[in-house]
This record gives C-alpha cells, sequence and structure tokens, in this order.
C-alpha cells in the first residue's frame, strides 16, 4: 500500500458519489480507506495501490495505521424511493448506523469529520412549515449529532449539503436519468407544475465540492454544494428539452406539488467565499455527458 501526506476515510454504500470522491482523491496520490457493505461495489478501484477496502459487516480500523485527515461519511439507505423516505425503521436505523461509524473513526483518531446532508432537510410541505419526510428528519437529526460529538472530542466538522447530484456513473432510476430515457424514447413525459426551484448539480461539481469542504471548509460551517442561481424545475426541464431535440410537448401540471424545498436555507455564496469553489460544468455540458453515458450503459458497453 502507497502512503502519502493525507489519509481519507470515506464510508459510501450507493457507489455513485462515493466511489467517484474515492477516485478524485485516489488520482491526486493520497490514500483512501473506503468503506462499502460488499466487494462488488468498490471493485473498480483496487487498481490504485493507495486504495484500501474495509467492508463494514467485518470492518478491522486496526489496519489504519495513523491518524485518519478526513472521514467523509456519504452512506444512507432509503433516499430514492417514496415509500422508503418515509420509512420511519430505515431512517432510524440509518441514524444509528451513521453515529456508530463516526463515533468508530474518532475514537480511532481523525482530524475532521465531513457528513453528508441534504437539501430534504428543508424539505417542508406547503400548507405548514412542517418536514415532509422522514428521510430529511433524520438527515437532520444526524447533522445535529454528529456536530455534537465531534465538539466534544475536539475534532473539525463540517455538514455538507447536497442537493440532486446527476451525471456519468449513476446507474439509478433518479430523475435527471429518468427524463434522459424518456426524451431519448420520444416519451411523453407528464409532469410537476415546475414552480418550485430545484438544484441539478453534476458529478464533478459535487466531488470537488466535497473535496474543498473538506480541505478548506471552516470548522463547525455547513456547506450547500450548489450553484448560486437555482432556477425552477420548469426552466431546468425546458432547457433539456432544446438541448435533447425532444419534439414532444412538456406536460407541466399533470400532477400537483403539495411540497417544496426552502433553497433560501441552502445558500452556495459561503462555500464559494470560504474555499474558492464554484460549479464549473454547464447544465448543457452535464446533460450531453450524462445523455451518452445512458446510451451506452443501456446498450451494455459502459466500461467502469
Amino acid at each position: 500500500m502507497l502512503t502519502s501526506t493525507l489519509e481519507r476515510g470515506i464510508y459510501e454504500n450507493n457507489r455513485f458519489i462515493g466511489r467517484a470522491l474515492c477516485k478524485y482523491f485516489l488520482d491526486k496520490g493520497d490514500t483512501v480507506y473506503g468503506i462499502d457493505i460488499t466487494d462488488k461495489n468498490v471493485h473498480t478501484l483496487k487498481k490504485y495501490r493507495n486504495f484500501v477496502p474495509l467492508f463494514h459487516e467485518k470492518i478491522d480500523l486496526s489496519i489504519i495505521n495513523r491518524k485518519i485527515d478526513i472521514f467523509y461519511h456519504i452512506a444512507w439507505g432509503g433516499s430514492l424511493l417514496p415509500k422508503d423516505l418515509n420509512n420511519m425503521s430505515l431512517q432510524l436505523d440509518n441514524i444509528n448506523m451513521s453515529i456508530d461509524y463516526i463515533t468508530k473513526i474518532i475514537n480511532k483518531g481523525c482530524n475532521k469529520v465531513v457528513f453528508c446532508g441534504s437539501t430534504y432537510q428543508n424539505k417542508y410541505y406547503k400548507k405548514s412549515k412542517v418536514n415532509a419526510d422522514m428521510y430529511g428528519i433524520a438527515k437532520e437529526t444526524t447533522s445535529k449529532i454528529v456536530e455534537k460529538i465531534c465538539f466534544e472530542n475536539g475534532v473539525e466538522c463540517n455538514i455538507a449539503i447536497l442537493t440532486n447530484t446527476f451525471g456519468t456513473g449513476d446507474k439509478s432510476q433518479k430523475a435527471v436519468n429518468t427524463f434522459i430515457r424518456k426524451m431519448e424514447n420520444k416519451e411523453d413525459l407528464e409532469l410537476i407544475e415546475g414552480s418550485n426551484k430545484n438544484d441539478w448539480v453534476y458529478i464533478d461539481d459535487t466531488v470537488r465540492g466535497l473535496f474543498e469542504v473538506g480541505i478548506s471548509g471552516v470548522n463547525m460551517k455547513r456547506y450547500y454544494i450548489g450553484h448560486l442561481n437555482i432556477r425552477t424545475f420548469k426552466e431546468s426541464l425546458t432547457e433539456m428539452k432544446e438541448i435533447l431535440n425532444y419534439e414532444h410537448d412538456l406536460l407541466f401540471g399533470r400532477y400537483h406539488e403539495d411540497t417544496y424545498l426552502d433553497y433560501s436555507l441552502n445558500n452556495a455564496q459561503e462555500l464559494y467565499d470560504d474555499t474558492g469553489f464554484k460549479c464549473e460544468t454547464t447544465f448543457q455540458e452535464a446533460i450531453i455527458k450524462t445523455a451518452e453515458w445512458i446510451r451506452q450503459l443501456d446498450k451494455n458497453e459502459v466500461k467502469e
């Protein structure tokens, strides 16, 4: 195993953001300890001599022979399907799992923890300022507990608030992938009203944002990783239609929106000011890259 001036611990079990973040650090020559649920999820990183896979059911932290510089916690179950977003048992398990691992890492020795939160922490019903999902409540609860644990143990901490990350490498059925497929297949798109704010961030920008939070984030600050100027869902879908030459009408208003994300509570300006970060990938570039990835994926031509 190669050693380096920096050692990272990254816990991720959905393979998309975590794998991209691991690769970003590995390409810089840092040693990365990647904690995941199975060997299958990290096989593409084994070509790196500075990558050390750990598996959470039989985790042996004794192989880490020095203090971790930054521990990123990204893993979370039930963040996609509506039935999971409000599954109380599942979300409580997420809280316990997150706190358990972060406590273990702090006890092992760690300089900084970056916990990945979500814009769903500020998702509310339109008729009442009540959080609309157990997922968002669980993320906010965990964020506060992580901040407390880190403060009491003298460990630096940042909460990185993530929004809708998409792009090459994501094999899920999340919104952007679904919309691209439907447009490519010339299918009708029945949509929500589209007046709510909605920020979509390309994977490369999310990864660079997480890197900057870990390296340059001010202790105990929360940072939103996204754009300064956030458009509406309708504006983004309309541009996507133009980029992909989708000839059908976009059928907005077929579904009612009774919730919204309060982006006024997620301002990227502090991240830009404190670290020099900014989103660099244009929406057009991001959609073109993602559409090409999906075409290759659907033809089983993707090389990981």
